[in-house]
């Protein structure tokens, strides 16, 4: 009897080990640091990589989720760096806020764009583990041609059957390749042959046959795809330039988990603030997304200016005045607003749409001033500060002269001046209240003499 107790309790304490033993083992999340993070990188081509801290709350609720996902996924390797530990690490990748997700590989880094949830995050690693572009069927091409309520973004090339998009010698598509690579979890990179398209948008058919091979945009269903002819590439629009105005949705809904893809590009973004309980609210959005389609200065969203009223409120915008536009600049921590009519008759007759665009053109021409932390001098010597790290990148001497040189200027602007230079304020004040004081006894003086005179002649009589 004592033998089977004894028997059954190690039993037990072995799975009890065990049970421990697995459960230390089951997070493949690997700890990097300064001394092993270059190792590791070369070593394992792709890397999921979240730099925290112990205090973040964030951190804490993502961690079982990372630690999950980490589990499943046998393309990519997960890592993780504690940025209280490994501060130069998190200063090289520029971290600012936790948690922090970058996709890596031994030359290039993303960041990661999307929401911090398993199935976002497993569809962002899928996306990284296989080629930039992919092949397109027709069949999905109707599929995304369809109207949906929230569309996606496709650029896709559309070559003639003679051409091969996946010959690496040919240098045309090898560089739409490396774009498409930039911009890996931003929007679909597809390419397809002309003939495939025929019945679908008959109008590229022609133009393929007579300019070659053209990239082409969908960001929303019901309006026409924008094109670009790869012939054109040498001229005033770079094929990069012209892609990256064609990222995004024309119109995509701006929160928590679509920030960092739609700050990302650098351009200002007009964003239309709303109160979606609003019978108005959707006639309001198709006005934007009508600007969007024609705009390509900016990148255009909008947002629920009920649920985060708080965050709208820093643009100037409170619940009483939602269904607007405001363009924000969050580079430079500037926002703009179109300003009030002087003449209340003109600005009635001026229609959503004509008012939208009167603010982007008057943001662009310096008509309508910036309001926010980053306008006025101090908002421009902000600006300077940080255009310094890429020059310093390209002109490292010129960028330590300019250095100097701004620091004297705000040193003369701001500093009370010299030892001398106080003195000598502090003297003419003096003299000054010197000055005063002599005045204000000639006039006293004067005034006496006048009553005295007066005094006197009374006497007289």
């Amino acid at each position: 009897m004592k033998t089977q107790t004894l028997l059954s309790f190690f039993v037990l304490f072995a799975i009890l080990v065990f049970c421990i033993k697995t459960e230390s083992e089951i997070d493949n999340v690997v700890e990097l640091t300064e001394e092993n993070f270059d190792t590791q990188v070369d070593e394992n081509e792709k890397w999921f990589i979240k730099f925290y801290t112990d205090w973040c709350g964030h951190c804490k609720h993502l961690k079982p989720i990372f630690s999950k996902l980490a589990d499943s996924e046998t393309k990519v390797h997960f890592g993780g760096v504690n940025c209280e530990k490994q501060k130069k690490l998190c200063k090289k990748y520029r971290i600012r806020g936790y948690p922090t997700l970058k996709f890596l590989t031994r030359s290039q880094v993303w960041d990661y764009p999307g929401a911090p949830t398993e199935k976002s995050m497993k569809a962002f690693c899928d996306t990284m583990s296989r080629p930039a572009m992919l092949p397109m069927k027709r069949s999905e091409l109707k599929k995304i041609t369809k109207p949906t309520e929230s569309p996606e973004s496709y650029i896709i090339v559309l070559y003639p059957e003679t051409d091969d998009p996946t010959d690496e010698k040919n240098e045309l598509y090898q560089g739409i390749q490396q774009i498409a690579d930039k911009y890996r979890g931003v929007s679909n990179f597809h390419y397809l042959a002309i003939n495939e398209v025929k019945g679908i948008y008959e109008n590229f058919v022609d133009l393929v046959s007579e300019s070659g091979p053209i990239v082409i945009s969908i960001r929303d269903p019901n309006y026409s795809p924008s094109y670009f002819k790869l012939s054109d590439a040498a001229g005033e629009t770079s094929l990069e330039e012209w892609i990256e105005s064609n990222l995004l949705p024309l119109l995509p809904e701006f929160n928590r988990d679509t920030f960092t893809k739609i700050t990302r590009i650098e351009k200002l973004i007009a964003l239309a603030v709303i109160d979606p309980d609003n019978e108005e609210a959707n006639d309001y959005l198709e006005i934007v997304k009508k600007v969007s389609s024609q705009e390509n200065r900016l990148v255009f969203a909008w947002i629920n200016g009920v649920e985060f009223k708080n965050y709208v409120s820093q643009f100037g915008v409170n619940q009483k005045n939602l269904q607007q536009v405001v363009v924000i600049d969050f580079k430079n921590e500037k926002h703009f607003h179109l300003p009030q009519e002087e003449d209340q008759e003109e600005a009635e007759t001026l229609s959503e749409q004509e008012k939208i665009t009167k603010l982007i053109d008057g943001v662009f021409s310096g008509v309508i001033k910036p309001q926010g932390k980053g306008s006025g001098i101090l908002g421009m010597i902000m600006h300077v500060f940080n255009q310094i790290p890429n020059l310093a990148k390209e002109q490292p001497i010129f960028a330590s002269i300019f250095v100097v040189l701004l620091i004297v200027l705000i040193v003369s602007l701001f500093w009370p001046g010299t030892k001398e230079t106080v003195e000598n304020t502090e003297k003419e004040e003096k003299e000054g209240k010197e000055r005063k004081e002599e005045k204000d006894k000639n006039e006293a003086g004067e005034d006496k003499t006048e009553k005295d005179d007066k005094e006197e002649k009374k006497k007289e009589k």
